[in-house]
């Protein structure tokens, strides 16, 4: 091999080694096959998603084993948009069912769930909690206006 291929080989594997170094992401098996709309996590300690088919997961070790996050109250027909966890326990996530938009929360992990809102013809895209109780809703247009709500009692 000439000297310029040589040269050539060596810059070309060290930018490859280079860059697989900055993107080491190893898949993990959910252990659901509907499609995953969003998560969010505590520290180390518990991870949630959420999606499709009124799929709730959670995780206790970031990801390495799933297990059923909706042991009851969430209808397989809810289309999950946006999960939020306050602490291992408390839980919100967002979405809707045909043309009604849902709030759920649970308080016992998982165990199960209830709806705290509820709307007619929308849907409930995001939510966040700046602590245990403010937290800020947004949901798509009903009657020509964008929907946003704020709680104050979590």
């Amino acid at each position: 091999m000439n000297k310029s291929l040589t040269v050539i080989f060596n810059i070309t594997i060290l930018i490859l080694t280079h860059c697989e170094s900055f993107s080491q992401w190893i898949e993990l098996n959910s252990g659901v096959s509907v499609k995953l709309n969003s998560l969010n996590s505590i520290k180390d300690l518990t991870t949630w998603a959420c999606g499709n088919n009124g799929t709730v997961i959670k995780s206790s070790n970031m990801g390495d084993t799933w297990s059923n996050g909706n042991q009851s109250g969430i209808t397989s027909g809810n289309t999950l948009n946006h999960i939020y966890c306050i602490n291992q326990n408390i839980v919100f996530t967002s979405g809707n069912e045909g043309s009604s938009a849902f709030l759920y929360r649970t308080i016992n992990a998982g165990d199960s769930w209830e709806v705290v809102k509820q709307q007619s013809g929308g849907k409930f895209n995001a939510l966040h909690f700046v602590d245990n109780n403010t937290g800020i809703l947004i949901g798509d247009p009903v009657g020509g206006r964008w929907s946003i709500w704020k709680t104050f009692n979590g």
